[in-house]
């Protein structure tokens, strides 16, 4: 049986989980760090993936939606 490449979102998701240092939270810190990691990098993924389609366009939606989340 074939094994699917994993979703963007499965990607981003073990990037965050990776990212964040084990034994340096308590098991509610790790989630609320997680969870905050796990967001930031949806948003610059979504982003990163508007940036390239406005470089043919007039809009700027990635401005709007870094300064809606506040990424920056």
């Amino acid at each position: 049986m074939q094994q699917e490449m994993p979703s963007r979102i499965q990607v981003l998701a073990e990037q965050a989980k990776n990212s964040i240092p084990k034994d340096e939270y308590g098991v509610n810190d790790w989630i609320k760090e997680y969870n905050n990691r796990f967001a930031k990098l949806v948003i610059q993924d979504v982003v990163a993936f508007v940036e390239v389609w406005e470089i043919d366009s007039r809009n700027h939606i990635s401005h709007l939606i870094k300064n809606h989340y506040g990424v920056h």
